[in-house]
């Protein structure tokens, strides 16, 4: 065997080594994104189905709708599992069930594979979902756990309404938290993974193609061996053009990987946005309860000045003409409560203007506007309120938005205090260094949903009261708006929330 052939050989093997390596690296990306396509995919179908089924079971609640035999078809799992019917026939590479293992309508029970996911759910309460590959087809599930709002048809069975105790004999005295059933999709194909396996195939016909292509003429190169030098000059132009093409591709590549990073970051953007709206929204929520406490403010200084008005209009109509002094003093004492109505007033406008641009404040200043709006109303329910004011660190960031955060705990507490009826009731606000504390006496949280308090339309309060938005906000704004830091525990008589802001700290 000649030179030639020899260099033939060697180079040859080298070439499929790395072609073949290269294929096999790209293969096995593109399956993985495939897979991952059909995943994002079985997700957002299940994260739909459980949007809508919480949406429309509240619809239910907050309008008081009874359930009798005009509406019973109307419950949301009865609808959510046509929908899914509806959806699985309209897209035969999906398949869509809400099974459980004790269902009321037995065409809802679990086959094997379900059941073996219920058990790995009930034993795994921390995994979100499963997600596995069977035979060419796709399985994913997601596990519905008993909210307060399910406990309404699925706790006590003398507890749920007459129309369900008549139609169904199972299904009831589940606890809050207890599994309920899954969201099982099965997927055959999208065509996103058509797609990407389409891809690979081209990809895969284009390399070996060029390959043989390539190899084909190195052999016939070898073979005729005319003009060696010129034919090795014309071999290493032929590969730094393939190293070219091969470089311009990476190119295209970085160039789409920078796109979908603009894109990422422009998504980003689009959710601060959607946040900033989401704040605005519990803050004007808040307006009818801010009123009443306006109201409460105002009652004292209006009767004041009520008083002084008929003191002076009774010694006129006596004919006892007030003496310079008496009408200087009544005077004065009517410009200090006009003072405090247009105090309370500042406070009020103040709270609900857009603040967009950082500030210097104290913790003071904080406190001070807050409780012009909300202490009358404390101390009309005889709650004690203890003020221990030590901080004189200045902070530059949005005090409107802390004003809401402080407002919305505060009221926590007294609506915490009202419901429990506590003997001898006091909220307690403390400051010291970039540390802001809020403590009451209403008994504490209760272990089992501490975790859950900052959690978004997360509340303890019936549907009347409890939007689930309050503490949710008040995270977003310390935590993002203000780079600072909040979190609750229980103490002794009740629990304590505590604000740290120290990185909005002016040295």
């Amino acid at each position: 065997m000649n030179k030639h052939y020899r260099l033939f050989l060697i180079f040859s093997i080298i070439l499929i080594t790395l072609f073949g390596f290269k294929l096999y690296i790209e293969n096995t990306e593109g399956k993985k994104l495939s897979k991952l396509s059909i995943e994002y995919e079985a997700k957002s179908i299940s994260n739909f189905l459980i949007a809508f089924r919480t949406i429309y079971q509240n619809i239910f609640i907050k309008n008081h709708i009874k359930l009798d035999e005009s509406n019973i078809d109307f419950l949301p799992v009865l609808t959510t599992n046509e929908i899914s019917k509806k959806f699985s026939s309209l897209n035969l590479q999906v398949k869509i069930a809400t099974v459980s293992s004790r269902p009321r309508n037995p065409k809802n029970k679990a086959n094997q594979r379900q059941e073996e996911n219920i058990k790995y759910f009930k034993d795994n309460k921390d995994i979100k979902f499963l997600f596995k590959n069977q035979n060419d087809k796709y399985y994913f599930s997601k596990p519905m756990y008993i909210s307060n709002t399910c406990l309404k048809c699925h706790g006590k069975k003398e507890n749920a309404p007459k129309i369900i105790r008549e139609n169904y004999n199972k299904s009831y005295n589940y606890k809050l938290g207890e599994l309920r059933g899954i969201i099982d999709i099965e997927i055959t194909q999208t065509d996103l993974s058509k797609l990407l396996e389409e891809n690979n195939s081209r990809r895969t016909f284009a390399v070996v193609t060029t390959l043989i292509i390539l190899i084909f003429t190195m052999f016939l190169y070898t073979r005729y061996n005319k003009r060696s030098d010129e034919n090795i000059q014309k071999l290493n132009t032929d590969i730094k053009q393939k190293n070219k093409d091969l470089l311009r591709k990476e190119q295209e590549l970085i160039k789409l990987n920078k796109t979908l990073e603009i894109r990422v970051a422009e998504a980003i953007e689009q959710t601060k946005l959607q946040q900033e709206q989401i704040l605005q929204q519990s803050r004007l929520a808040q307006m009818g309860e801010m009123i009443s406490m306006i109201a409460h403010q105002w009652r004292q200084p209006l009767a004041a000045i009520s008083a002084v008005n008929a003191s002076l209009n009774v010694k006129v109509q006596l004919g006892e003409m007030p003496n310079p002094d008496t009408i200087l003093k009544s005077t004065n004492k009517v410009s200090s409560y006009l003072q405090h109505l247009t105090t309370t007033i500042d406070d009020f406008r103040d709270f609900f203007k857009p603040n967009k641009k950082k500030e210097d404040t104290t913790y003071n200043q904080i406190l001070y506007s807050t409780l012009n709006i909300i202490e009358v109303s404390i101390a009309t329910q005889n709650i004690k309120l203890i003020k221990n004011t030590n901080s004189i660190v200045v902070f530059h960031t949005y005090p409107n938005d802390l004003k809401q955060v402080l407002l919305n705990i505060i009221k926590n507490s007294k609506d915490a205090l009202i419901e429990n009826h506590i003997k001898d009731p006091y909220i307690k606000i403390e400051t010291f260094d970039n540390i802001l504390t809020i403590e009451d006496n209403a008994g504490g949280i209760e272990s089992d949903i501490i975790d859950k308090i900052f959690d978004p339309y997360f509340s303890t309060k019936d549907e009347k009261n409890g939007t689930g938005l309050g503490l949710y906000m008040s995270k977003m704004i310390i935590e993002e708006h203000c780079n600072g830091k909040i979190s609750v525990k229980n103490t002794t008589d009740g629990a304590i929330f505590t604000i740290d802001l120290g990185q909005g700290l002016i040295k």
